[in-house]
């Protein structure tokens, strides 16, 4: 590996958006997260994130050159638009790849759906190396898994493989994409389970303090058991699809680890005929930031001329 020179990383969350200069080891060198601020709109994230990427790269001079600027950001982005990311209003009117060129002189641009990407830096740096079949789930303020099998990373026809944030959640669901809905997430996604939580218990109560209640409380407990138990249903159908030999955890909803992985390991092993290993990611709350990293320093194999920008 060449000496000298560093990378950006860029995750465009939801919530939260995180941006980190990193040498070509995959270090990270100096690192900032700024609230996406969805309610203001696409336009001046996208716009606040890329200056946040600017100062850093100033102030990583002393490194050398700048090689490459990955980012990791919700959807599947196109040269003129985004689809599948409905989280942030205007998002899929954004010309990402236009606007990231701009911003940087770099010999090496990457954009990949976050969830991706965090696949991508858990198969080569953390729990997901060596697996061949592995499935990393993310809990953030939405819901998704990405597969990484025998060392690449599976996209599916439309590159929108483990979307399934637009699964069904019952037969009698009445409404789903065509009509701008994605079900699942709408309901068990980090952003709706924030909603129903306030709309239950009140405006003082958080994620957090519902699953801290239920060591003690039965209406906290009966809220956690409803909701966790939803997800492993629909990540258990994922190991039974997939035959998948590990699945790693990511993303907010972490915090509350232990009875996160409790319920999905209860769930995996009572119905999965080959039940995988599972374990919180290494990367728990930074793996599209480090995604967006590996990106640069390591490709993917197979990655689509629209996400690869030289």
């Amino acid at each position: 590996m060449q000496s000298g020179g560093f990378v950006v990383g860029i995750d465009i969350g939801g919530t939260n958006m995180t941006v980190a200069t990193a040498d070509r080891s995959g270090t990270v060198l100096r690192r900032e997260t700024i609230p996406t601020q969805r309610h203001k709109g696409a336009q001046q994230a996208l716009e606040r994130v890329l200056a946040v990427g600017s100062r850093l790269v100033s102030e990583t001079r002393e490194q050398g050159e700048l090689i490459g600027v990955g980012v990791a950001t919700m959807g599947i982005t196109y040269d003129n638009h985004v689809a599948l990311a409905p989280n942030v209003p205007g998002w899929s009117d954004l010309h990402i790849p236009t606007t990231v060129r701009a911003s940087f002189a770099a010999p090496a641009i990457v954009i990949e759906n976050d969830v991706k990407a965090a696949a991508w830096a858990e198969a080569r740096w953390g729990a997901l190396r060596g697996s061949k079949v592995g499935l990393l789930l993310n809990l953030g303020t939405g819901i998704a898994v990405a597969a990484v099998i025998d060392g690449c990373l599976y996209r599916g026809a439309h590159d929108a493989s483990g979307e399934i944030g637009y699964n069904l959640t019952s037969a009698g669901d009445g409404e789903g994409f065509a009509r701008g809905m994605a079900p699942l997430e709408d309901r068990i996604g980090g952003g709706a389970i924030e909603r129903r939580v306030r709309e239950i218990f009140g405006d003082d109560h958080d994620i957090e303090r519902v699953f801290a209640l239920a060591q003690s409380d039965a209406r906290s407990q009966a809220f956690v058991d409803e909701v966790l138990g939803e997800i492993a249903l629909h990540v258990t159908n994922c190991a039974v699809a997939f035959d998948v030999d590990r699945i790693v955890v990511s993303g907010g909803l972490m915090s509350a680890a232990g009875q996160v992985l409790s319920v999905l390991a209860r769930s995996l092993s009572s119905f999965v005929p080959f039940p995988p290993e599972l374990a919180a990611a290494r990367f728990v709350h930074d793996a599209p930031l480090m995604g967006a990293i590996a990106l640069v320093l390591e490709p993917a194999e197979g990655l689509p001329a629209n996400r690869h920008i030289d």
